[in-house]
This record gives C-alpha cells, sequence and structure tokens, in this order.
C-alpha cells in the first residue's frame, strides 16, 4: 500500500488527539478551558508531525524495493516476493516465465562514451522494458546491465511479443539516443525449469548467453557480408 505508513501515523496522530481531547473532559487539576486548549494545541501539533513521520516512512519503504537509477523493482524486491508469486501461480494452476535480460556491448558505450551516457542506456532499457509490461510483467534491476522481468504466462508466443516491443522500442531510442542500443535475453519456465528463482535465474543466464553468443555470430556474419559487397 503506497501511503500505508501516512495512514498509520495519521490514524495514531488523531487517536492520541482524541485521548487528549477526553483527558480534557474530565480534568484533574487544570480548568476545563485550559485542558480543551492543551489538547486542540497537540492536535495542531502531532497530526502535521505523524503525516510527514508516515510520508517519511512511505518514501523509505519506496525506496527499500526500488532501484535509485532506473525508477524499476530492485533485486531484493523480486527475491523476496518471488515465493508470493510462485505460491500464488501454484494456487491457481498457472506457470510463470522468468526472463533475464542484458545490455549488449554496455562496455563499449561506458567507454566510448562515458558514464553518464551509460547510466542513460540503462535508463533507456528499463523504460523500454517498463512499457512494454502491459499484461502484469514485473520489471526489475537485477544487477549492473542485467534486467529481471517475471511474466505472468508462459507460452512461447506472449514471451515472443514482450521480447519484440522491447527491441522495437530500443530501436527508437537508439535513433533518438545516438548510440546503438539492444539487449540479449535468457527465459526459464516456473514450475518446469525450476521452482525456485535461483534454479530459474541460472538457466535463464545460461540461455541469454547462448542468445548473446548467436547475437555476436550472426552480427560477424553481416559484417563479414557487408565488407565481401564493398570489394
Amino acid at each position: 500500500m503506497a501511503y500505508r505508513g501516512r495512514i498509520t501515523a495519521l490514524a495514531a496522530a488523531i487517536g492520541l488527539s482524541g485521548g487528549a481531547a477526553l483527558y480534557g473532559l474530565w480534568p484533574e487539576e487544570s480548568g476545563l478551558l485550559r485542558a480543551s486548549a492543551g489538547a486542540l494545541l497537540f492536535a495542531a501539533v502531532s497530526i502535521p508531525v505523524g503525516w510527514w513521520l508516515g510520508r517519511k516512512y512511505d518514501r523509505l519503504a519506496r525506496l527499500a524495493v526500488m532501484d535509485p537509477l532506473t525508477g524499476v523493482y530492485n533485486r531484493r524486491f523480486v527475491e523476496n516476493g518471488f515465493v508470493k508469486l510462485a505460491a500464488r501461480a501454484g494456487k491457481q494452476r498457472k506457470r510463470m516465465a522468468v526472463l533475464l535480460i542484458d545490455v549488449n556491448d554496455f562496455k563499449q558505450v561506458n567507454d566510448s562514451h562515458g558514464h553518464a551516457k551509460g547510466d542513460a542506456a540503462i535508463r533507456e532499457v528499463a523504460a523500454a522494458l517498463r512499457h512494454s509490461a502491459e499484461r502484469g510483467e514485473i520489471v526489475a534491476r537485477w544487477g549492473g546491465d542485467e534486467f529481471m522481468v517475471i511474466c505472468p504466462y508462459a507460452d512461447d508466443k506472449a514471451v515472443a511479443v514482450f521480447s519484440r516491443k522491447v527491441r522495437d522500442r530500443l530501436e527508437h531510442a537508439s535513433l533518438r539516443t545516438g548510440f546503438r542500443l539492444a539487449v540479449s535475453a535468457g527465459v526459464a519456465s516456473y514450475p518446469a525449469d525450476g521452482a525456485r528463482l535461483s534454479q530459474l535465474a541460472q538457466l535463464a543466464d545460461e540461455r541469454m548467453y547462448a542468445d548473446k553468443q548467436s547475437g555476436k555470430r550472426h552480427k560477424a556474419e553481416e559484417e563479414s557480408l557487408q565488407e565481401a559487397q564493398a570489394q
């Protein structure tokens, strides 16, 4: 709940203020007017302070599960939440797909354009993933230039559609930013490929590496063909 801290703190402040007001109705030593004025003063101070403390709590709670650079979820959120997602999928007899996505030639972007551009590239990839998540997919930064996407489905066609949308958005982002943005991806299916996130992540990582190597071979073949045609 996004406003849990604010609501809790505000409720506590109102409760304390109400208690102070009731105390004012049965003063022991002070007069009724003085006690009631004190209760109103207490409410005037405690409610704004409670709201402020609640906002601080909500902000800290959000920072604990969000990646500060990209605005998507962080690895901790996925690792802590996967057990619940898997339990829900098991009860509903549904499958899930875990995608591990890596930015191609990210070191080259950093070396050629600087770390600021490297950060911009990471944000662009995160934005492409987030805007492509139209069916309840959970997007998280797994670490460095790697992202994880948990899809509430596992059929190959739906995964391919999601991947195609991401790549299309990255092609447009490449034209806008001036440097090439492309990714490699590996997919593992729950529960067919494993029941634990660590198992699925390892398998998805292996398949992502194979996809990256295949992409490099394809790129090398294209470059060789272009050189041959130029001669």
